[in-house]
């Protein structure tokens, strides 16, 4: 596919669209001549720009923010990437993807005895054995992009440490340590307690429609930095010339998809994790990042966006907002793709004691049909601003799941004690003491009586009043969605745990009990507040959220001291507010401008914005 202009004609127009949004191009080195730089790379006809903003600067580090602009085919567009930012991929590849597997796990499981680095060990090696599973379910293009920048960063620096299968690794290895770390399996042969494992953060995003016709896409993408991300990250535009459609993508060189993507359609889609046993860890698959990038790349419309999640060969649990400039929405609650003639396996996982309480397949079948036809696909269910969680979930079942926590003490005590391997692998890796310390601290949890009340449910209810409350049995009971139906306005909301019954008895096993802890009580949280300040903020704006408003409901966990929760990430403010590390990335795109603020590095860095038109005239 041919490009408008010259390749002069589009630098100038590229150099015009950075300035106004606040950047100034940087020159860089020119290939095969030492010492002479040019304001832009010119290859096979293609064009690639570096720039760096005025006025956003890393609060720590005091480097510019910096963007880049790149076009062509996957191989072009890889090369660029690669030749323009060697150093911050070597960082990526390199300390982020050395520390990156600490984020996995509990700092006492790190310190105590030789279980951290045999944990440690087996978590690095789970990343890089997932790499040969997986190329064959990856779209051949992105295979020809990560060469491409592999021989980029050595075109830059002959004596880079980057390699083409620490890339690989960067771009698909949390995937299949995600898989493995849902399900147990490889952990539970070894004798590892899943409290020894923890999930790193989460993430929000919301659908929503703004004053004067305009649709917002809020996306807050919370995940380890690794002290790296923070100083690597970047706002990339993308102009394909292979049938792809242009977007902008931001992320960090080096991981070509995308934490939160938006084309020149007006399609914009995120990712948010989901601790779920919807799994497969023999066949991880194509999912979060690349996926986000994938329906960008191919899609214009939200419902083109699910297409595209259903055919693809997925393998790990994850949740998928998305939203056009039209007002179509989703959040696509997603998994492993089963296969047509395969069912769900809902009850698969879930403790005894819990499934005598939970309705019946044929219920949640019958249930499904007569609300909500059609949702369900090959292993997800794809949730619009009219999708409608049946009454009877939380009405029904939830009080009686709440006083399953309400047993005899032999019960509790096998439930915490967990399965007689797991223990006899403790015992072997631990001080007695030590061991007896955890398993009464898990025992006490299981056993404290939990407060349950119909409120809860209410559509302006709140099951925790604040992120440190502890309401809530784990993972067994139905969320409830907290919005009036049905909708006309495109809205949706998402954190990190699923609304649709089929999806919500796939994360219900006592391994993601144990594993995900507290984590379901503050994924529980911020939903409520999520939905309160957009029901709110709505309520009382019946033409749609200003950008201000916007932008201030998706950072509603920045560190700013005005902000009620500002020690969500800064506790007892330990540290000056500026300086907390924003956990990926905070962004609001608006999809009919077809443009995206977003946030990274520090809570005192200034956002910087992209508007993707500009940059394709």
């Amino acid at each position: 596919m041919s490009l408008p202009g010259t390749p002069e004609s589009r630098f100038v127009s590229v150099k015009s669209a950075f300035a106004a949004d606040g950047f100034d191009v940087v020159p860089v080195a020119e290939p095969g001549k030492t010492g002479v730089t040019r304001e832009w790379l010119l290859r096979s006809g293609r064009i690639a720009v570096a720039a760096t903003h005025r006025s956003a600067t890393n609060f720590v580090t005091g480097e510019a923010k910096r963007a880049y602009y790149v076009e062509g085919d996957a191989d072009t567009m890889g090369w660029f990437i690669g030749y323009l930012c060697e150093p911050e991929i070597a960082r990526m590849t390199g300390p982020f993807l050395d520390a990156i597997v600490f984020s996995f796990l509990h700092k006492e499981s790190i310190e105590e005895g030789p279980l951290g680095p045999e944990l440690i060990k087996l978590l690095r090696r789970l990343a890089h054995e997932v790499v040969d599973v997986t190329k064959p379910d990856i779209p051949p293009e992105y295979h020809r992009e990560l060469e491409a920048m592999h021989r980029g960063c050595h075109d830059r620096r002959p004596a880079s440490s980057v390699t083409l299968d620490d890339l690989w690794v960067l771009n698909v290895g949390i995937d299949g340590v995600l898989s493995h770390i849902y399900t147990g399996e490889v952990f539970t042969r070894r004798g590892h307690h899943p409290r020894h494992l923890r999930i790193p953060l989460m993430c929000n995003g919301f659908a929503a429609p703004g004053e004067g016709g305009k649709r917002w896409f809020g996306r807050d993408f919370m995940f380890p930095t690794a002290n790296v991300y923070q100083d690597t990250a970047c706002m990339i535009i993308h102009r394909c010339d292979d049938g792809r459609r242009p977007f902008v993508s931001q992320t960090a060189p080096g991981i070509i998809g995308s934490m939160v993507g938006l084309n020149e359609a007006g399609l914009s889609m995120g990712v948010d994790m989901s601790p779920g046993a919807q799994c497969d860890p023999g066949r991880p698959g194509f999912n979060s990042l690349l996926l986000v990038r994938h329906c960008v790349e191919r899609g214009s419309t939200a419902a083109e966006a699910v297409d595209i999640i259903d055919g693809a060969q997925r393998g790990v649990s994850w949740i998928y907002p998305l939203a056009d400039a039209s007002g179509g929405a989703f959040v696509v609650e997603a998994g492993r793709k089963l296969g047509r003639r395969r069912r769900l396996p809902l009850m698969k996982g879930i403790p005894l004691h819990y499934r005598r309480r939970l309705p019946s397949r044929r219920y949640v079948k019958r249930l499904r049909e007569a609300c909500y036809p059609g949702a369900l696909r090959d292993g997800l269910v794809a949730l619009d601003p009219n999708w409608r969680l049946p009454p009877e979930y939380t009405r029904d079942w939830n009080e009686g799941l709440w006083k399953a926590r309400d047993r005899d003490l032999l019960d509790k005590a096998l439930v915490a004690l967990g399965d007689l391997g797991a223990i006899l692998g403790d015992l072997l890796h631990f001080r007695f003491v030590g061991l007896a310390r955890r398993i009464r601290k898990d025992f006490e949890e299981l056993v404290e009586a939990l407060p349950y009340s119909p409120a809860y449910f209410l559509t302006a209810g709140r099951i925790n009043a604040s992120w440190k409350d502890r309401h809530l049995p784990g993972p067994f009971y139905f969320a409830p969605q907290r919005f009036e139906l049905p909708r006309t306005d495109g809205l949706v909301v998402a954190t990190n745990h699923c609304l649709s019954p089929e999806m919500r008895l796939r994360a219900m096993t006592m391994w993601n009990a144990l594993l995900a802890g507290a984590n379901f009580d503050d994924i529980q949280w911020r939903y409520d507040e999520l939905a309160g300040q957009l029901r709110a903020a709505l309520g009382s704006n019946t033409s749609g959220l200003g950008e201000h408003e916007a932008w201030r409901i998706i950072n509603f966990l920045t560190s700013e001291p005005a902000n009620p929760f500002h020690e969500y990430y800064n506790p007892g403010n330990a540290i000056p507010w500026q300086k907390v590390q924003v956990g990926g990335s905070v962004s609001l795109c608006e999809l009919t401008g077809r443009s995206m603020k977003s946030l990274f590095g520090y809570y005192g860095d200034s956002p910087v914005t992209i508007s993707l038109m500009k940059y394709l005239s």
